[in-house]
């Protein structure tokens, strides 16, 4: 089995890298954005580090977006996210992009406790880069999505931070972009899992307990949030329910589908495109609606 979900993963990977060149090879990193990269939040060496962007010229302590990268919990990385990072930094905000660990050698729930010491070392460098800890938005595509949506859970939920075994530092998340997502992970609630994410939670996620039914511990304390999908996205099923589960906390919640059939899974991350500008943008003015 182990050999089975390391082959699964490397399939997976292939492809993933061949459509990410050809979105983003004619793409260059823009001046207008300060960059310290390489920032190491954790002991796992690559899988912990983070990368902060802040609009050149622009002084003070500014709202912060952390980006938690999609790719199937198996896929993915910092770097590959650099340019749809930036570009959310040039609307005016610090951006932290960060690795974690991935499947199929670390599983679930490995992801949710590096995004909380990426958190906890923001929270301890935060005058360094003059980011501001109590207006924190967290965004997420695809698998990202689904990790910013578990995290935001263990945030607003104390009961399910204790079952998940975390400990969320003095900071204040005040929205999540939840972009292209997968949202309920539990085959208790009547999921077929793919082969992709059973490469994650293994081939028993029963064996996880309530940590694996984070939906059922969303309340009406969650952060506002905004959804986005698109006819093509293959995911795009999974944004109606989390739309009428937010609404029926009464969360601030606001669900848009963009494009047409040929739009497809996580397009906003696709930042030539007029499209991608106008869902990022449209997004980030909802969520600003609730910063301080």
């Amino acid at each position: 089995m182990i050999l089975k979900d390391y082959l699964i993963a490397k399939a997976f990977c292939k492809g993933c890298e061949k459509g990410d060149y050809e979105r983003d090879k004619t793409l260059v990193e823009p001046d207008d954005v300060v960059k310290y990269k390489d920032l190491s939040y954790g002991k796992y060496g690559i899988s912990n580090l983070l990368d902060i962007y802040r609009p050149e010229g622009v002084s003070g302590k500014l709202p912060l977006i952390i980006n938690v990268h999609g790719g199937g919990f198996v896929y993915g990385d910092k770097e590959l996210y650099r340019f749809y990072s930036q570009s959310l930094s040039q609307l005016g905000f610090a951006v932290c992009c960060l690795n974690y660990r991935l499947a199929p050698k670390y599983r679930f729930p490995t992801p949710i406790i590096d995004v909380n010491e990426a958190v906890k070392w923001l929270t301890e460098h935060a005058d360094k880069y003059d980011i501001d800890m109590n207006n924190v938005i967290m965004v997420g595509d695809s698998a990202g999505a689904q990790i910013v949506s578990q995290y935001a859970t263990c945030y607003s939920n104390k009961t399910y931070a204790d079952i998940m075994e975390i400990k969320i530092p003095q900071f204040k998340l005040k929205g999540v972009g939840l972009n292209c997502g997968l949202y309920n992970i539990s085959p208790d609630l009547g999921v077929k899992l793919s082969e992709l994410e059973r490469v994650y939670l293994t081939k028993n996620p029963q064996k996880y307990g309530e940590k694996i039914n984070v939906i059922n511990y969303i309340d009406e304390n969650y952060p506002p949030t905004y959804l986005i999908s698109a006819p093509g996205d293959f995911l795009i099923g999974c944004i109606g329910p989390m739309e009428e589960l937010l609404k029926s906390k009464n969360v601030p919640v606001k669900a848009k589908i963009y494009g047409d059939e040929h739009t497809y899974h996580v397009f906003h991350c696709d930042i030539k495109t007029e499209l991608a500008k106008c869902a990022n943008k449209e997004e980030l003015e909802y969520l600003k609606g609730f910063l301080d």
